[in-house]
C-alpha cells in the first residue's frame, strides 16, 4: 500500500468540506474496528514488549481511554450496542448469529447522521442479521469473517471476480482447525485487510471536499490465531534488527 497516498487521504481529516447553513463546521468521523483485539496489545496503552507505531502515533493525536470496556464479550451484540447505546435485552441481539429481532422504533448513530446531511459508509466487518441489513448506513462495502452465502459478501465476489473463487477458506480463520495458527492462502494484494485498507482510501479521496462523513473501517485482524505473511514478515526483519 502506497504510504504517500495514506498520508494524503487522512489530511481530510477532519474537516474538508464547507460549513453547515448554520455556518457550522462539522466533524468527519473515523471509525476504525478491530477485532478479538485486548487493551494489553498495545504500546501505547502500556505494553512496552509489543511494536504498534501506527496505533501509538493515533493515541497520541486523539484519546486514549484507559478504562473502557465492552458490555458483552459476543461481537454481534457489542457492535449493536456501539450503533445505538442500549443493551441487548432493548436492541435484540443477546449473542452471536441469533436475535430476537431489533425494534423498528430503536434507532442507530449511522441513521441519526445520515438524516442529517451526512454521507455515511461501513467498510469490511459488521455482524448484522440479515447481512446486508444496511442499519442506518447509505452504504456498506461487506466483508464477513464467515459468510453464509458468498454472494452476500463483497469481499468474497471481488475474490471471485479476480479469479480467487476457489480459495474455500478466504480469510485464514475459522475453519475445522479454529484454534491452530494459520495463514490466508492468498497474495498480501487481496488478503482481507488490503481490501477493506483500500476501499477505506478510495472513500477518502471520492468525498474529499463533499458533504461530511461517517465512515466505520472494521477489520477482521488481529483476531487469533491467524498471521498475514506481510505482517511476519515485517514482524520478522524488525526482531532481527533489534537483536543485532
Amino acid at each position: 500500500m502506497d504510504s504517500s497516498k495514506v498520508e494524503d487521504s487522512l489530511s481530510a481529516i477532519p474537516y474538508d468540506h464547507e460549513n453547515n447553513e448554520k455556518g457550522e463546521k462539522r466533524p468527519n468521523i473515523l471509525l476504525l474496528m478491530t477485532d478479538q483485539q485486548r487493551w494489553d496489545t498495545i504500546n501505547a496503552s502500556g505494553a512496552d514488549f509489543m511494536y504498534t507505531p501506527n496505533l501509538d502515533r493515533l493515541a497520541a493525536s486523539g484519546r486514549l481511554y484507559s478504562h473502557a470496556f465492552t458490555p458483552i464479550p459476543d461481537g454481534m451484540p457489542a457492535r449493536h450496542n456501539l450503533l445505538t447505546g442500549l443493551t441487548g435485552k432493548i436492541h435484540g441481539y443477546q449473542e452471536n448469529n441469533r436475535t430476537f429481532g431489533m425494534p423498528g422504533w430503536i434507532n442507530t448513530f449511522p441513521q441519526l447522521l445520515s438524516d442529517h446531511g451526512y454521507e455515511t459508509v461501513a467498510i469490511g466487518k459488521n455482524q448484522f442479521i440479515p447481512r446486508r441489513r444496511h442499519r442506518g448506513y447509505d452504504r456498506i462495502h461487506l466483508m464477513e469473517s464467515n459468510p453464509a452465502f458468498r454472494e452476500e459478501d463483497d469481499y468474497a465476489m471481488y475474490l471471485k471476480e479476480n479469479g480467487w473463487g476457489h480459495i474455500l477458506n478466504i480469510h485464514g480463520c475459522e475453519n475445522i482447525l479454529r484454534y491452530v495458527p494459520q495463514s490466508p492462502l492468498l497474495p498480501e494484494q487481496h488478503q482481507d485487510d488490503t481490501w477493506v485498507a483500500d476501499r477505506a482510501l478510495d472513500f477518502l479521496e471520492t468525498n474529499r471536499g463533499r458533504h461530511p462523513w461517517l465512515m466505520k473501517v472494521s477489520w477482521i485482524s488481529p483476531r487469533p490465531p491467524r498471521t498475514l505473511q506481510g505482517a511476519l514478515q515485517t514482524f520478522t526483519a524488525i526482531k532481527n534488527s533489534l537483536n543485532s
